[in-house]
């Protein structure tokens, strides 16, 4: 039995079912692709960044930095970072003596009563910076400190006690009441060395007396349990300057010691200020009566072997006691 009509019918019907599967097929294999295509292939070199141009024109100056700039609110601003690598121009150091410079000015006048020292500062303690002559005319300010006043000396500031400046000018005496007294009211100011008053008084009675008074024979009450320890001429010399002049205390004999203090032969004079130059000077002036070896006051020795050197400066032993500042001591032979 022949079927023509069916398989022309049949053959008819294939290109229409598979159109469709072809198409299906089609877009399964395009969406396969489209993925494969995602997938990022770690082994591929990344593709450099197309190059940014601008319109703006290109400046050779370098850009100066930008200054952080706040909003009153203080919110919202951003503050920009400034370039601190930029090299800075160095200040230039001030001078050494810059201070020095800055001296204050002077206020006045005034005269040295005393060959004087002048210090770095207002101390007794204080380096001398220079030694002024009695009646030396000075330029001082109003600035005063522990009893000294500034001085100005070569256009430096120092300092002056001021119990030896006066406003007015020294006058010289007419007439001396003795040669010794005339040595020993000059021997404060011939000497080399400094202190802060080389004068005595300028009646003979009160200093160089060319004679010493006679030994008071024990009437002087003050420190009187030294004189047992003293040798004859160390007890000479003590109970002469208590009878003539008003001391608190005296010092005598030291257990140990391997000076003349430990062997009897030296007193110690406590007293400070111009009255001990006027007793050193008055025991320097009857020296030989007293059979004085040396004396040493304010950090200045008077020796009986170099007498005619007359005051000398001794190096600085550190305080006031250790530089006879605050006592007189004599040495007998």
């Amino acid at each position: 039995m022949r079927l023509p009509k069916l398989s022309r019918l049949a053959t008819a019907a294939r290109p229409a079912v598979v159109a469709p599967i072809a198409v299906g097929l089609a877009a399964v294999v395009g969406i396969s692709s489209a993925a494969v295509s995602a997938t990022p292939d770690p082994h591929a070199i990344p593709a450099a960044p197309a190059p940014v141009t601008s319109s703006a024109p290109v400046s050779d100056e370098t850009p100066l930095p930008e200054v952080p700039v706040e909003s009153p609110e203080g919110f919202g601003s951003r503050q920009e970072r400034i370039d601190r690598s930029q090299e800075r121009t160095p200040q230039e150091p001030a001078p050494a003596d810059a201070l020095t410079a800055q001296v204050r000015k002077a206020s006045g006048t005034m005269y040295t009563t005393a060959r004087v020292n002048a210090r770095a500062e207002a101390s007794a303690d204080s380096e001398s910076v220079t030694l002024l002559d009695e009646g030396t005319k000075v330029s001082v300010t109003d600035r005063t400190s522990n009893d000294f006043r500034e001085v100005l000396h070569d256009g430096k500031s120092v300092w002056v006690s001021s119990e030896y400046l006066s406003k007015d000018e020294p006058k010289e005496e007419s007439s001396e009441p003795s040669s010794s007294s005339s040595s020993s009211s000059r021997s404060g100011s011939s000497g080399s060395g400094s202190a802060e008053r080389n004068s005595t008084k300028s009646d003979g009675s009160s200093s160089g007396s060319s004679q010493a008074p006679a030994p008071s024979g024990g009437s002087c009450a003050v420190s009187a349990s030294i004189r047992s320890g003293l040798t004859s001429r160390a007890r000479a010399v003590y109970e002469a300057v208590c009878a003539r002049y008003s001391v608190k205390s005296y010092g005598g004999v030291r257990p140990g010691d391997s000076g003349d203090h430990g062997s009897g032969k030296a007193v110690d004079i406590m007293i400070s200020g111009p009255t001990g130059w006027d007793i050193a000077n008055y025991l320097r002036a009857n020296a030989s009566t007293f059979g004085i070896d040396y004396i040493i006051y304010e950090q200045k020795i008077w020796s009986r072997d170099r007498s005619s050197e007359g005051w000398r400066g001794m190096s600085d032993r550190g305080g006031a006691t250790a530089n006879h500042y605050d006592h007189v001591h004599v040495s007998v032979q």
